[in-house]
């Protein structure tokens, strides 16, 4: 690694989550970071991935000449332990092992998915039998005093919405945020047993690999009714409703989950629809302008019902 130049992209992300000061202060100290991880950990670092989001990553090579990826969480507290946890209980069934972490420094050292290709590679059929296969694989049962947020919590998102808007729903289609309430205040009541969920199971987060062929990462780590995990890929690429066909695509991809992998299509529809006005309003929430992606595709999801 050369140097740390930081995508101009990745440092408004990093800034918006940990705020303009807390921000700056985990940029400046990211150089020592590597440092202590490379010492650490005895690997050599690369330079970082070109499209970095919200976290630094970085492919690197073991002592004992293995690949491996250095990730450094712009994310931290709970929400950290949840993505932690997750890849712990998976525990590379479905997803990328979580070979080493460090806490202080949120800094995870990851098995790399070779040759790493997402999801966008492949066909629309393909992607979501992938999907499907993974869904099985990465559900598992959540132990006592589990450190992973809940759908319920998630769901509070909307209760932030309406209290920033005196009681009304600010940028958001109003029709929408109520049927999103509604479908999360029927499920929820329904007293089910919450299993653990990726649940950011999308294209870019699977990537083809050796030892499999997918494995998930970045996993938010989510306790929740399996249904659920299908709604963030069901709503992805982030550019899905711009393209021709946005509805046959979805109305597809319902189909091979319902008849290939015995999802029940309707819960299936329901959870996404509630999913993508969820995304649309953590959105707005952390100051972003009303993203068009997922509240069109929720209409498309409450059309094909």
């Amino acid at each position: 690694m050369t140097g740390l130049e930081l995508p101009p992209g990745f440092v408004r992300n990093v800034l918006a989550v940990r705020g303009e000061n807390a921000g700056r202060a985990f940029l400046a100290s990211l150089p020592a970071i590597i440092a202590r991880c490379r010492d650490q950990w005895g690997v050599a670092v690369g330079e970082p991935f070109a499209a970095l989001t919200y976290n630094w990553a970085a492919p690197v090579t073991t002592r004992d000449g293995e690949a491996a990826v250095l990730k450094i969480a712009t994310i931290e507290g709970d929400e950290l332990a949840a993505e932690v946890g997750a890849l712990r209980l998976f525990d590379g069934r479905g997803a990328v092992r979580l070979l080493a972490f460090e806490p202080a420094d949120g800094a995870m050292l990851l098995e790399r998915a070779l040759p790493g290709t997402s999801l966008l590679d492949v066909d629309n059929d393909q992607a979501t039998r992938a999907v499907g296969v993974l869904m099985s694989q990465l559900r598992r049962p959540l132990p006592p005093d589990h450190p992973f947020p809940t759908l319920g919590g998630w769901a509070r998102a909307f209760e932030r919405l309406r209290a920033a808007h005196g009681g009304g729903t600010g940028p958001m289609p109003a029709g929408l945020v109520e049927r999103a309430e509604g479908i999360f205040r029927d499920f929820l009541a329904e007293g089910w047993q919450p299993v653990l969920l990726h649940g950011d199971l999308h294209h870019t987060n699977v990537l083809a690999a050796a030892r499999e062929p997918w494995l998930a990462i970045d996993p938010h780590g989510v306790a929740g009714d399996p249904a659920f995990e299908p709604a963030a890929f069901l709503r992805n690429p982030l550019d899905l409703t711009e393209r021709p066909g946005a509805s046959a695509v979805v109305r597809r991809r319902l189909d091979i989950l319902a008849d290939e992998f015995g999802c029940d299509r309707e819960r299936v529809r329901l959870w996404a629809v509630a999913n993508c006005v969820l995304s649309a309003a953590w959105s707005v929430e952390d100051g972003a302008d009303l993203p068009e992606g997922p509240i069109e595709t929720a209409r498309i999801l409450h059309e094909l019902g």
